[in-house]
Order: structure tokens, then C-alpha cells, then sequence
């Protein structure tokens, strides 16, 4: 079950009591935190004015960047976009589009986030009429311009009656809407229109997620955040009162102390977190270990079935001199490896470094150097990079071994 807590000062409807939101005392410590990078992500007509407060609230502590999505027209290429900003490892944020663009970036690349907070977003796919009233605010932008746009788009998106309430965020609210242009909108309904299956992204979370959602989102309500936070264990769930969909910005003091609180949260890659022991986490390296230095005496030896033995049902494997040729599926890889001419080799691996993503997976790195002919040759020296899964056998095995050459 997720962790659930309510940042507010009343709960309207719920007849819940109001509650301070837990964490404050972080704030007061007097060590200064490990400075971290925290990559935050904007959704649809949005740019970093709505993580405005998040940034003040973080950058003392955090090295924190904001992504710019405005060039790209898929959650693909956006995602993309992220890790190439990003450094080896991350905590990222996303808020509406962006939390789906979030999900792409762990889906792409699991091993490199270390915390994942998801704001007012979904993992279903196009509901019906969905795309029809899209394309019906595109030609509204087209046609009348972005303040019309923002007239019509803005209202449903914040708690009911808040911007005729709320001057400074109704003007803060229209002019990120009309810093954008018709062109960056098509863009990212383009996005959305075409967006990857969220679910199977989702069960790729290995890594300490927040859920937070305002209490009157209209457009991606409490139930949805409640069935993401419910499919990933651990997973804290957060609920501001008042806010609608906008909650980074009608709710601003609440998600930076959610966001700080987020950070104190140790990494799934922290020493002593996964897996659950120091001892059980030694064993399970050395079994993956010893799993690459099979594979190298397996392929010396020719023992095709024992390769592909090595591999998950649906594992890939690709050469270092074809890295981006894989060959996909057990039964594949063991023809691969049995139609190869055969040859006289000995590989060398080395520098075997394990980082575990959860109890049941892992990334491996680790050097290989080929020697091949009667006289031994040099023939390459490369890398692998490897993702393996435990299995209900209790056996490690490769879901993807990727090669690729140091030098060419």
C-alpha cells in the first residue's frame, strides 16, 4: 500500500482533520545534504515558470534543472531530450505531460533514476473524444491566437473559481500560455495524441516514487494517482488541498515541501537498500558475476544451448562489433551462436561492476577482451553492458547484453 499523506489545511468533502504536512523538520537540520541533481519536467503549454517555487525551494540544496520541451512532437523524443541533459544518475519530477515523459525516462533508462515524483498525470491510454477536442484547441490557437487559447484551456485546469479568485496566479497562468505559440502546442498534443503505453512504463519503477495529486483535479483526478501509487510498492502518495490540476502552482509551498521530503527518501542505489542485506547483496553479485564468466567459457567452448541458457525467454543479445544489431529471443540467440563459424577464441572480461535497480534486477558493466587464431591474436577489446533478472528459479540471467568496442 503507498504511503499516503494529505498537505493541507482543510480537506474539503473528505471529512478528514487537517494536517500539517510531515517534513518540515527537515528543513531545520544543520547538515547540508549530498548535493543531487533533480531534473524537472513540464507539461503541455507549460514551461519552468510551473516549477517556479520548486526551483527556490530545491536550489539550496539540489542542482536543479528544468527540461525544455518545446522542440519535440513525441513522449519519445522528449524522454530522450531528459537523459541527454541528465547526468549518470538523477531525481526527476514531472507535472501533467511531463510525468508521462517521466515514466518514458525510466521505461528508456532505469538504472540511472534514483527517486521518480509524479504530479497530476494518468497512464491510460486516448479516452474517447479525446483526440477530437485536442485538435478543436489547436484550431482555436491557430485561429483566434494563444490568449484565446489560454481563455478556454486554463479554467478546468485549475480548482473551480480559483483564477477569478487568484489575480497573480491567473496572470502567471495566461502568460506561460502565451509564451508558447501554435506551433509548440501541435507539438505536444502531437505528444500526447501519440503517447506509449504508461502501464508498461510504470512496472519499470525500481526506484523510491511520489504520487501527488490536487484534491479538485477535474482532469486527471485523486483515482487515477490512487491506481499509480497503488502499482508500485512503497510508493508515497500525496494529496493538496484546494489545487486542481496546476498544484505546482496553486499549491506551491505543499509540493516543494513534498519534493524536499522526496529527497530525504533513500535511493533504491543507496548502500544497505537492495538488496534487503549486505550479505544477501554480496551473494547475488557474485552470482552475477560468475554468470558473465560463464558466458565467456560458454562461448569459448561452442556450448550454444548453454548460452542461450544464459538469456531470459525474451532476452536480446548484441556483439560488440554489431551494438546496434540485436538478435531478439532465446531460441534466436541460440541459432546465432550455433551458425557462427567456428573458431578458436579465448575472452578475457574484467572490471565487473554490479549496481542493483531492485532485489530481482541488475546492471552489469564489464570489459572483454578477445583473443582468437592459433597465435592468439588480439582481436578486440570492448565493453558489455548488461541487464539481468532474477528469476523464479532463483538464476540470473541476461534480459538484454549489449557489446560494444573501446576502441575501433
Amino acid at each position: 500500500m503507498p504511503d499516503r499523506h494529505i498537505a493541507a489545511r482543510q480537506l474539503n468533502r473528505t471529512g478528514l482533520a487537517a494536517a500539517r504536512y510531515p517534513g518540515r523538520e527537515s528543513e531545520q537540520r544543520k547538515e547540508k545534504p549530498v548535493r543531487q541533481t533533480i531534473i524537472l519536467v513540464p507539461g503541455l503549454l507549460c514551461d519552468a515558470a510551473v516549477w517556479e517555487h520548486q526551483v527556490r525551494g530545491l536550489e539550496p540544496d539540489h542542482a536543479v534543472l528544468v527540461a525544455d520541451l518545446r522542440a519535440f512532437d513525441t513522449i519519445t523524443a522528449m524522454a530522450r531530450h531528459v537523459l541527454d541533459i541528465a547526468p549518470a544518475r538523477f531525481s526527476l519530477a514531472g507535472h501533467s505531460m511531463g510525468a508521462r515523459v517521466a515514466l518514458e525516462v525510466v521505461r528508456a533508462a532505469p538504472e540511472r533514476v534514483d527517486r521518480l515524483a509524479l504530479f497530476d498525470t494518468g497512464i491510460h491510454g486516448l479516452r474517447d473524444g479525446e483526440a477530437e477536442r485536442r485538435q478543436a484547441l489547436i484550431r482555436l490557437g491557430e485561429e483566434e491566437g494563444m490568449g484565446a487559447l489560454a481563455e478556454a484551456w486554463l479554467p478546468p485546469m485549475v480548482k473551480e473559481g480559483r483564477l477569478t479568485q487568484d489575480a497573480a496566479l491567473d496572470r502567471a497562468l495566461r502568460a506561460m500560455v502565451e509564451r508558447m505559440n501554435p506551433a509548440i502546442h501541435r507539438n505536444h498534443i502531437a505528444a500526447l495524441l501519440g503517447r506509449p503505453d504508461a502501464r508498461a512504463a510504470l512496472s519499470a519503477v525500481r526506484c523510491p516514487l511520489l504520487v501527488g495529486v490536487g484534491e479538485e483535479d477535474r482532469w486527471s483526478p485523486p483515482s487515477q494517482h490512487e491506481e499509480i501509487a497503488a502499482a508500485v510498492p512503497g510508493s508515497r502518495y500525496v494529496v493538496f488541498a484546494d489545487s486542481g490540476h496546476m498544484a505546482p502552482m496553486e499549491s506551491p509551498e505543499a509540493v516543494t515541501a513534498a519534493l524536499r521530503d522526496w529527497m530525504q527518501m533513500p535511493s533504491a542505489r543507496e548502500p544497505g537498500n537492495t538488496p534487503g542485506d549486505v550479505l544477501a547483496r554480496a551473494m547475488a553479485e557474485q552470482a552475477i558475476a560468475a554468470q558473465i564468466y560463464r558466458f565467456a567459457q560458454a562461448n569459448d567452448a561452442h556450448d550454444h544451448d548453454a548460452l542461450a541458457e544464459m538469456f531470459t525467454q525474451d532476452g536480446t543479445f548484441a556483439r560488440p562489433t554489431e551494438p546496434d544489431r540485436p538478435v531478439e529471443g532465446r531460441e534466436a540467440i541460440r541459432a546465432f551462436f550455433r551458425d557462427r563459424p567456428a573458431r578458436r577464441t579465448r575472452h578475457v572480461m574484467a572490471n565487473v561492476v554490479v549496481d542493483f535497480l531492485s532485489e530481482t534486477e541488475a546492471r552489469a558493466r564489464s570489459y572483454v577482451v578477445l583473443y582468437s587464431g592459433e597465435r592468439g591474436e588480439t582481436v578486440l577489446i570492448g565493453d558489455f553492458d548488461d541487464r539481468l533478472v532474477l528469476e523464479s528459479d532463483r538464476v540470473w540471467r541476461f534480459a538484454s547484453r549489449r557489446g560494444s568496442l573501446a576502441f575501433t
